[in-house]
């Protein structure tokens, strides 16, 4: 089987720059200015302004509370790492940020309308990004633990990013090397354009290895639920159907977005 970092950039020369380019910034130890890496922004988060805009129209339709009352949070997220800011308009509402507060903000809203949100969930994400979503979710909701499973340059990324602040209570765990330090069991999993980014036999190995030990779980990304067959770096039938042999399921084409899909699945 091939290894997460392989799986993950094949042959997709932006992607393997990418890497590239973090192994770098890991070396020169300055990450003051991390959030306006080109890179970066292209290939995890802070480029996406469609993707963006339609989260942030759901927000303020279905829970603009989560927007209004932590504009001083979200301002804090925005704090480190020079993040490009935007402006985001609309009647009776204006703000100032990056977009990549807007995923989390998103996943922590699906998440309460179609499973479940507790301050003691033990959660795993796999596919961190730079770790903003592990903020949010402290910041937000809260919870007893956070587990991030990713490769190790960006498990150093996202330790930079949440040691700034000090968020407590999470754990780092290269997948091919420290699998078995994962908990016997957590309350949420959530991967967001990141297990759909992968190879199926990596795909496999995170279902066996990480979500089978779940109670419950959103993942977020490209789909393809019509096709029978196996599509890298898609969702399909196949992913569906290992899914459904251990827990309940439910499937919604992404409209906040307009492409891709959320399977929420519980137990």
């Amino acid at each position: 089987m091939e290894s997460h970092e392989e799986s993950w950039h094949r042959t997709i020369k932006y992607r393997i720059e990418f890497l590239d380019d973090i192994s770098s910034l890991h070396e020169s130890g300055d990450y003051t200015n991390f959030r306006q890496m080109e890179s970066l922004r292209r290939n995890i988060s802070g480029d996406n302004a469609k993707r963006a805009n339609g989260e942030l129209s759901y927000l303020l339709k279905n829970n603009p509370e989560i927007l209004t009352e932590n504009l001083d949070k979200i301002k804090e997220w925005d704090s480190f790492g020079n993040p490009v800011l935007q402006s985001f308009e609309r009647e009776n509402f204006k703000i100032n940020c990056s977009d990549s507060v807007f995923p989390p903000l998103y996943d922590i809203t699906k998440i309460k309308e179609n499973l479940n949100l507790s301050s003691d969930f033990d959660i795993v994400e796999v596919g961190c990004g730079f770790g903003i979503e592990a903020k949010i979710f402290h910041d937000i909701v809260g919870y007893k633990s956070y587990t991030h499973v990713d490769l190790p340059d960006m498990l150093k990324l996202q330790s930079a990013y949440l040691s700034n602040f000090k968020t407590p209570d999470i754990t780092y765990i290269n997948p091919y090397k420290d699998i078995n330090k994962l908990k016997t069991h957590y309350d949420l999993f959530i991967s967001n354009f990141a297990f759909t980014e992968i190879t199926h036999d990596v795909q496999k190995f995170y279902f066996d290895n990480i979500i089978k030990k779940c109670s419950m779980g959103i993942i977020v990304g490209k789909m393809a639920p019509h096709i029978e067959g196996v599509m890298n770096n898609k969702i399909t039938k196949v992913q569906i159907g290992w899914i459904e042999s251990q827990f309940n399921i439910k499937y919604e084409k992404n409209s906040a977005y307009g492409r891709g899909g959320l399977i929420y699945f519980w137990k």
